[in-house]
């Protein structure tokens, strides 16, 4: 899949990043996450910006969440009466629901970056629900920047090993996906703050008596 994802990027360019997030965010089934990290890998060696690169991911998918509000204020009624009452959108608006009604806000703005899967359908629950447009775009805003932001870096920071780290990340829950990026970043971290000390302490001669 990132091999197929990278041939588009090569193709497209910053055109496969916004057809791709905008209609995962919209919730057509299509994996958004691992576009953001193709994306990534793509800035670090620098055959795409980085600030185009985050514009259009950021936006993109802002209107996917925007389109999926307003189609759930619009007609997202209707919709759940015919549409939603087969298979995997049934499911999926169920969970969406009972999610939307036990956190809110809250809910939505960690369904952006922390529990993906169920980021689409809880931008249709909102409009449904008649949550005010304004309070709605500011925290889908912000939930999504966190988004596009952690699996951007993750992109860069690990585009050497681009196939494990998004395989990985594809078979674990949105939590799950989100320890490992605080691993890593503790991790990386960690060693360049281990790296400086040693670096320090060699370069200080007080610390190594003749």
């Amino acid at each position: 899949m990132t091999e197929l994802i990278a041939e588009y990027v090569t193709a497209y360019g910053l055109f496969t990043l916004f057809g791709f997030l905008f209609f995962a965010c919209l919730g057509i089934p299509a994996p958004a996450s691992v576009v953001l990290l193709v994306g990534g890998a793509f800035v670090e060696s620098g055959e795409l910006p980085l600030v185009a690169t985050f514009v259009v991911s950021f936006v993109s998918s802002v209107l996917g969440n925007q389109a999926g509000y307003f189609l759930g204020r619009t007609g997202g009624r209707r919709m759940r009466a015919g549409l939603w009452r087969q298979g995997r959108w049934n499911r999926s608006m169920k969970r969406a629901e009972r999610y939307t009604a036990k956190w809110g806000l809250i809910g939505l703005f960690l369904s952006c970056w922390l529990i993906t899967p169920l980021g689409p359908y809880v931008a249709i629950v909102c409009g449904i629900n008649r949550i005010r447009w304004f309070d709605f775009s500011l925290v889908n805003a912000a939930g999504l920047l966190v988004w596009v932001v952690l699996y951007m870096w993750l992109g860069m920071r690990f585009s050497a090993n681009l196939d494990v780290i998004s395989t990985y990340l594809g078979r674990v829950s949105g939590v799950l996906a989100f320890i490992v990026a605080v691993v890593a970043i503790y991790m990386i971290f960690w060693r360049r703050g281990s790296g400086t000390a040693e670096t320090d302490d060699l370069e200080n001669p007080d610390l190594h008596p003749k």
